[in-house]
């Protein structure tokens, strides 16, 4: 089992303001009643009422005894006016133990036992190590408080205590790191129902999951957060979801960074990735070229720059291929011809250079769109052989 410093560190301030806040409100009750305990508090205000009812009358008095009293008159006034004061000063002295004693059990709710606290810390050191385990998100990650995936095993650990199953940890691990990653408090969601509640992750808005939605374990087909709000970097954690997940919909918000190359080396069943138009930048990665099953990726209005791999030819179901307004540059790889099956392939708007002799291959192509470019050289004759072809773009290039 791992224990980390910053778990212990965690647990140490907590320890150490409950201890803060019980010494705070212990001086403020010596200050004002000049006790220095609960006890002495009780012993006092006891000893002082009953002191005080000693002298107050408790049947009719005589005429001999209302004489004394007159002839004594102001010192029974002196008497009961110290009655009175005393009095006063016990109301005082209960009400603030009242706050402490109230203060005490608040402390007491808010920490639990420390039979309770070691439990959430055994659940949270467990956590830390299965997440650690699953070689996606490192121990360093874990140690910083301020990171999405810290924040998300901290509500892991403390607050969706119930959920003790791997795999339902795993997806909720992974959805709640998402959340912390791409929701800010300046500029929230759109929608964001359910997100970090106890309700399963089918329940959360955007999350389509097969079968019962009160499954005990959820298996997530579907992420659909298009134009919601989100706004920071894609977590390498989405990764995490169960390798069932069929499409990924992250469009038209403010997502900036890389594209996790996690994406592709987990999600082996993903079919669906709209990640544009977003703020994204650097090289597409090599490893979405793996996903065998893909037919849709479009990455499209973002800031992506490099080089496309050749590797792209290995999508033998791909569909529809977006790459337009990018800052994508070099030769279309030859390989893309060998995706016979794409309706829509679109990479207009970047700086591309080179011909485009692999287009007469595409027979299904329905909508081809090269416009805006650098490619070079003579429009094919083999475009007159896609017969389904409604759509044709190759202005501003150097082609005839």
């Amino acid at each position: 089992m791992m224990t980390t410093f910053a778990n212990v560190d965690r647990q140490t301030r907590r320890v150490q303001d409950r201890e803060q806040r019980i010494k705070e409100m212990d001086e403020i009750l010596k200050s004002s009643s000049g006790v220095s305990s609960m006890p002495e508090i009780m012993e006092e205000a006891t000893g002082a009422i009953a002191d005080s009812l000693v002298g107050v009358p408790l049947t009719k008095q005589s005429d001999d005894d209302n004489e004394q009293h007159n002839e004594d008159g102001s010192l029974r006034a002196s008497k009961y006016q110290g009655f009175s004061s005393k009095l006063i000063r016990i109301g005082c002295v209960a009400i603030l133990a009242i706050i402490l004693l109230v203060c005490l059990l608040k402390v007491g709710s808010d920490d639990g036992s420390d039979a309770v606290d070691a439990e959430l810390m055994d659940r949270y050191n467990r956590l830390f190590s299965m997440i650690v385990d699953w070689q996606v998100t490192n121990q360093t990650t874990l140690e910083d408080d301020e990171s999405a995936a810290a924040r998300a095993l901290d509500w892991l650990a403390f607050e969706d205590v119930n959920t003790v199953d791997e795999d339902n940890i795993r997806t909720r691990f992974a959805l709640a790191t998402v959340y912390h990653s791409l929701y800010k408090e300046a500029s929230p969601w759109h929608i964001s129902r359910f997100w970090l509640s106890d309700y399963p992750v089918c329940y959360w808005h955007g999350i389509v999951c097969s079968g019962d939605e009160d499954e005990v374990v959820s298996v997530v087909q579907s992420v659909n957060l298009s134009s919601n709000n989100l706004i920071g970097a894609i977590p390498a954690e989405i990764s995490l979801l169960r390798t069932d997940v069929m499409t990924v919909d992250l469009s038209s918000n403010a997502i900036w960074g890389p594209i996790p190359f996690e994406i592709g080396r987990h999600l082996k069943h993903l079919r669906h990735l709209y990640l544009g138009p977003n703020r994204l930048t650097g090289e597409i990665p090599e490893t979405l070229f793996e996903l065998r099953e893909l037919t849709h990726l479009y990455l499209d209005s973002c800031q992506l720059s490099g080089l496309i791999s050749e590797k792209i030819g290995q999508l033998s179901n791909l569909q529809g291929l977006a790459l337009y307004d990018n800052d994508l540059e070099g030769t279309i790889p030859v390989s893309v011809g060998e995706l016979t099956g794409l309706r829509v392939l679109n990479m207009d708007q970047n700086a591309f250079s080179g011909g485009i002799d692999f287009v007469g291959s595409l027979h299904g192509l329905v909508d081809l769109r090269l416009g805006s470019n650098k490619l070079r050289g003579t429009l094919p004759s083999s475009i007159s052989n896609l017969r389904l072809l409604e759509i044709l773009y190759v202005e501003n290039n150097e082609i005839t």
